[in-house]
């Protein structure tokens, strides 16, 4: 079995791209991978095509063998849009890999471990109040027992520092007061608080509303930074 072919899909949901992967063999097989957004979505796709020729002809069940080829061979070392699209590329050639053994991805990989998986949702909204209003949606529709906002309102780039913190804190109240105290609120600022110390401003304005963790305050890239935030706060702090 060999690859013969890689196509890409750029999709648009509406707030982000979705890059999905397509490798297909010359046996009718073929496998789909996901490219993480990481930003410039048209430069993971033609990265990926660009890898294309390296791929075609080659076994797809020969996964770390073409994992290191792409990674190995690539001129420097692989930056965000480079590696996304070897991820991509990767989990494409796991599903193949396990549609030729005739198993699901997890056999290949050890074996499922557990049976049920708990998900959380995001019931976005442009303001507090409607922020609160579709997390009532979602719980009633669908039964979640977690959610995971963004804090930050639209613009907050360009506004002053206090006003970001009335509104994540003022988001906060209305969604705690809205689901109660049994629904586990995750936050993530996706990185946007560039200093330490607002970051920890950010954390002690959210502690009484009990989050459930603190998704990239801060650069993941910078680990004491990251430590020394964690040594200061009371919520879990989750990295990238």
């Amino acid at each position: 079995m060999k690859i013969r072919d890689i196509e890409t899909f750029l999709v648009n949901t509406g707030g982000r791209n979705l890059v999905y992967v397509k490798v297909l063999t010359d046996d009718d097989l073929h496998g789909i991978g996901e490219a993480y957004s990481v930003g410039p979505d048209r430069a993971t796709v033609e990265t990926i095509d660009y890898f294309k020729d390296w791929l075609v002809g080659e076994d797809p069940t020969r996964i770390e063998h073409l994992w290191a080829k792409l990674y190995n061979f690539s001129r420097f070392p692989g930056g965000s849009v480079v590696n996304s699209a070897i991820s991509g590329i990767e989990h494409a050639l796991w599903d193949i890999s396990a549609k030729a053994a005739g198993v699901p991805v997890h056999r290949m990989l050890g074996g499922r471990t557990r049976d049920r998986v708990r998900v959380y949702q995001n019931p976005g909204g442009s303001t507090p109040e409607e922020t609160a209003e579709r997390a009532q949606e979602l719980i009633a529709k669908y039964g979640y027992t977690a959610l995971k906002i963004g804090p930050h309102p639209k613009g907050s780039d360009t506004m002053p520092d206090a006003k970001v913190l009335r509104f994540a804190e003022a988001k906060m109240r209305a969604l705690r007061e809205a689901v109660g105290e049994d629904v586990d609120i995750g936050v993530d600022p996706h990185a946007r608080i560039f200093e330490p110390v607002r970051a920890l401003e950010m954390a002690r304005v959210l502690q009484p509303y009990r989050p459930f963790f603190f998704e990239e305050p801060i650069r993941p890239e910078n680990i004491d930074a990251m430590a020394k935030l964690a040594a200061k706060i009371e919520i879990p702090l989750a990295t990238g």
